[in-house]
């Protein structure tokens, strides 16, 4: 009996093998020009900056970034197990704090969009910073899986984040945006995901006969 207990497992160890590929993948989403950013400015409420080259983060009250990333390249039956959010520090006030990003709620255009007509952050639920204050020419990274999860799931609609300083100071930092020349540099979304291969169904009626006509030899000689 115990025998046959070892061999059921070696069997279930095989048929999990069959549903799945085993190995986890990683895509980077760094668009260009196409790219969605800008930022929202309380002091010019009626100006857009969609074509800018950087992006200013401050409190809530003055200015920060909205970021979207286009996540359809995303397979649909995947498990996203880590995404990480990075934008390039260009600058630092003298004056800085964390930064935590919270999920936009409502559409936006990035050519059209001001601080008068800005879409609604959701600020029950943000995300700080990892790693601590953020040093100039380094990456500010957020882990925004929840947000990307919700999102490909279609639990909530992908609008993207909001970058908001927690200061009361009105600039902080200062980020590359996606029209930046130097490519490497633009904002980008590190996501890590296990493609799930569902098997045929012809494979898994062959597999469960065989299963079955293995323990049926077991128990009856």
């Amino acid at each position: 009996m115990k025998r046959l207990y070892c061999n059921l497992v070696v069997l279930g160890i095989a048929f999990f093998f069959l549903s799945s590929d085993g190995y986890a993948s990683v895509i980077t989403l760094q668009p260009g020009s196409e790219g969605k950013d800008t930022i929202v400015y309380s002091g010019s409420p009626n100006n857009n900056y969609g074509s800018g080259l950087s992006m200013d983060a401050g409190n809530i009250n003055s200015f920060y970034p909205l970021i979207e990333f286009d996540i359809s390249v995303l397979p649909e039956d995947v498990i996203i197990y880590n995404a990480v959010l990075e934008l390039y520090v260009r600058a630092v006030n003298s004056v800085h704090y964390p930064m935590s990003a919270y999920k936009i709620v409502s559409p936006w255009d990035e050519m059209t969009v001001t601080w008068n007509n800005k879409p609604s952050l959701d600020m029950s639920a943000g995300v700080l910073n990892s790693g601590g204050i953020p040093a100039q020419y380094t990456w500010a990274e957020w882990d925004i899986t929840d947000f990307v999860n919700e999102w490909h799931s279609g639990i909530s609609p992908n609008y993207g984040v909001g970058v908001v300083s927690m200061t009361n100071y009105s600039q902080a930092y200062l980020f590359w945006t996606s029209d930046y020349s130097t490519d490497t540099l633009r904002p980008k979304l590190t996501i890590t995901y296990d493609a799930q291969a569902v098997p045929e169904p012809t494979t898994l009626l062959l597999v469960g006969l065989a299963l079955f006509s293995f323990v049926h030899r077991r128990l009856h000689g």
